[in-house]
């Protein structure tokens, strides 16, 4: 549990099969007031939690079970299901809060193993977060298990350390009920069928809120086998993506820069031109993408990707 601990993530850990505790960490057994949980039943047991409500969340993973089995997928296919909820905590001394519950059913047949993870996340109904403090994008580098061994520093700007990533699943700051239309472009990209591909889905960011965006997937060649990297970019609110057959390749990586937060005599200067051919090149992004001059440009659109 020491990556999800790093995260500051409340989670549980559980057998799939009979409800047993594998791990839990430490903000899960505070945010449920317990020193301890032996089994998800003790939530019951110790009037936590209200028992419809468990048995709608065991009775999901027993039919994703079923599901694996009918299908036949659970004898060789590493599968993944998920499923979101809210729950009424009751908490003994403290108020009563509600909680949105991400499960994750996840089997992988070659290491005999299967769990779900059920994360917890306090419902906050006044919070507002900044989402231009967010980055635009950030990136990721995965084995071919689709394992972290590297990533952007700069997930510590939402909250996230980076070192906590490293050895954890791809999926674990994606939103569970997009993880369905996750996993046929990973996987056709990790197996060689597809050079690269775009997902849009929803990512954690800081204090529990989900983010949407844009993941793309590349796979890299190198001497010591096939890497996959993953770019993860933010949408803004009230900005939206520019068109690619818009712009020439000129055009989006001088927008790029300003982006960037390049002015135009250093984009002039390292493309060794002078500042005439820029601006005249910018005149004609505004006339194409019909804003009045640079602020329009970054107010209006996110930032393209070359």
């Amino acid at each position: 549990m020491g990556p999800l601990e790093a995260m500051g993530a409340a989670a549980l850990v559980i057998d799939a099969a009979d409800g047993t505790i594998l791990g839990a960490t430490r903000h899960a057994l505070d945010l449920l007031d317990q020193p301890s949980l032996i089994s998800v039943h003790d939530l019951v047991a110790r009037g936590i939690v209200a028992k419809p409500d468990l048995v709608r969340l065991l009775d999901w993973i027993q039919d994703r079970r079923r599901v694996d089995r009918r299908s036949g997928s659970a004898a060789s296919v590493e599968t993944a299901h998920s499923t979101t909820g809210r729950l009424r905590v009751h908490r003994p001394g403290r108020e009563s809060i509600d909680v949105d519950v991400s499960l994750v059913y996840h089997r992988r047949p070659q290491h005999d193993a299967e769990a779900a993870t059920v994360s917890l996340r306090p419902v906050d109904r006044g919070h507002a977060i900044d989402l231009d403090s967010i980055p635009q994008e950030l990136w990721t580098l995965h084995d071919v298990q689709m394992r972290v061994i590297a990533t952007d520093p700069r997930l510590e700007e939402i909250g996230i350390s980076p070192a906590s990533q490293v050895g954890m699943p791809a999926t674990t700051l994606i939103h569970p009920e997009d993880l369905p239309g996750v996993l046929d472009p990973v996987n056709a990209v990790v197996r060689g069928r597809a050079r690269s591909a775009q997902i849009r889905v929803r990512a954690a960011i800081t204090d529990g809120a989900w983010q949407q965006g844009t993941i793309e997937l590349r796979r890299l060649v190198t001497g010591d086998g096939p890497l996959i990297l993953s770019v993860m970019r933010f949408e803004r609110p009230g900005r939206r993506s520019i068109p690619r057959d818009v712009l020439t390749a000129r055009q989006r990586a001088i927008v790029a820069a300003l982006f960037d937060g390049r002015r135009v005599k250093e984009i002039a200067a390292t493309d060794h031109v002078s500042v005439r051919p820029v601006r005249n090149q910018l005149a004609a992004v505004y006339r194409k993408l019909d804003v009045s001059g640079q602020g329009d440009l970054l107010a209006t659109y996110l930032r393209p990707h070359e």
